[in-house]
C-alpha cells in the first residue's frame, strides 16, 4: 500500500486493523509526528515498512510487526538508535538507515547485530569528526 507523500501527520489507534493481509506499507515523506501505540495493530503479515523522510518517527511503536523483515528509516533525522525496538521484531533482517548518526557508545550494539542475521544498510557516522562518513553498515 503506497501512502507516501500524502501529508499524513498522525497515525491513530488501529489505523490499519482491517488490513491483515497487507505485506507492504510505504509511508515515506508524510511528516508523521504522532503515532499511537496501537497504530500498527492487525498488520500481522506486514513484511516491508518504509517510514523514511518523516521528522522523528517513534520506533517503539513497531512492536506489533512480528512478520517485518525490511525496515526503511532513512532521512528521519535520527542521531542515535536504541537496540530495544529492533529486539522485539524476530523476523527483521534489514534496516536501511541513512541518517546523521553520532557514532558513540550508544550505537555500539550495531556492531554485533550481524550474529542475529540483522543487517544495517546505507548507515554512516556524521559525528564525531574522527569517524565522519565511516560506515556502520553490516554487509553480508
Amino acid at each position: 500500500l503506497g501512502l507516501e507523500g500524502n501529508r499524513i501527520t498522525k497515525l491513530a489507534s488501529n489505523e490499519f486493523t482491517e488490513l491483515k493481509s497487507l505485506t507492504y506499507l510505504d509511508l515515506d515523506g508524510n511528516g508523521i509526528q504522532e503515532v499511537s501505540n496501537e497504530a500498527f495493530t492487525g498488520l500481522v503479515n506486514l513484511m516491508y515498512l518504509s517510514i523514511s523522510a518523516n521528522p522523528l518517527f517513534p520506533l517503539n511503536m513497531l512492536s506489533h510487526l512480528l512478520s517485518l523483515t525490511l525496515l526503511q528509516i532513512s532521512y528521519n533525522s535520527y542521531r542515535t538508535l536504541s537496540a530495544e525496538p529492533f529486539q522485539q521484531l524476530p523476523n527483521l533482517r534489514y534496516i536501511f538507515a541513512d541518517n546523521p548518526f553520532v557514532c558513540d557508545c550508544a550505537l555500539r550494539w550495531t556492531s554485533v547485530v550481524k550474529q542475529y542475521n540483522l543487517y544495517f544498510v546505507s548507515s554512516y557516522c556524521m559525528e564525531p569528526s574522527s569517524v565522519y562518513r565511516s560506515s556502520i553498515s553490516t554487509d553480508r
